[in-house]
């Protein structure tokens, strides 16, 4: 009766409304989602700077990553539209995402599930949120798996064919496979934990309202999340 009620509300802002249960199931899917979320950032992340390491370019593994079983929405949208561009746009602060996970590991606790990688997510977003500061957006992690692995994770334009002019000297300098970008937070990695090395850039959040979210809603959750 109490969902029937606030149904009308809840379709405003939800594309998708499900009744998940007995109070407090909503606010417990809506942590573990959030948290399986980070781990797919995280992961994604360490995989395409390995790939691009061994010579691959980021464009041909996403989209060969995309093609096959091992594909999300992290490598399907956010890795072509947010990362590989450059933009890193401010959708999603860090501190919330390491706020869900935590929460999530809390379910976890409370229903006996011994859980290590989530566990491990919340702990290395935790050491992210240290090192890039309150502001930073929830894809931003992946800077700091960059800088530890000394790749970055870019679009390579297409060279294009030279059509007059001499031939290019072969003593010029060859065009480096990675570019550095003066716009990453300067912050180091190791093993065990992200130091935070220098400040991140002042920013500022600004709030909105909206209605019919492509994410889904569930009953009993925070219409809070990352922008999908």
């Amino acid at each position: 009766e109490t969902f029937r009620r606030a149904r009308p509300i809840l379709d405003c802002f939800g594309r998708r409304v499900e009744h998940m249960g007995p109070l407090g199931a909503g606010h417990a899917m809506k942590a573990v989602n959030n948290a399986l979320l980070a781990v797919n950032v995280l992961a994604v992340g360490e995989g395409l700077a390995a790939l691009v390491k061994s010579g691959i370019s980021a464009r041909k593994a996403v989209e060969v990553l995309n093609a096959s079983s091992g594909r999300s929405f992290v490598s399907e949208y956010l890795v072509p539209q947010r990362v590989l561009t450059r933009l890193w746009p401010l959708t999603f602060r860090l501190a919330l995402l390491d706020k869900d996970a935590r929460i999530a590991t809390g379910v976890l606790e409370g229903q006996g599930v011994s859980g290590p990688v989530l566990h491990l997510t919340s702990d290395l977003l935790a050491q992210a949120r240290a090192a890039l500061g309150e502001d930073a957006d929830y894809l931003e992690p992946i800077r700091l798996i960059e800088q530890e692995a000394g790749v970055e994770l870019h679009e390579r334009p297409h060279p294009r064919r030279r059509t007059r002019g001499p031939p290019r000297s072969s003593t010029s300098s060859p065009r480096p496979a990675l570019r550095s970008s003066s716009s990453s937070p300067r912050v180091g990695w190791t093993s065990t934990r992200w130091r935070r090395t220098a400040s991140h850039p002042t920013r500022r959040w600004g709030s909105t309202k909206r209605c019919g979210r492509t994410g889904p809603a569930t009953s009993g959750s925070s219409s809070t999340g990352p922008g999908w």
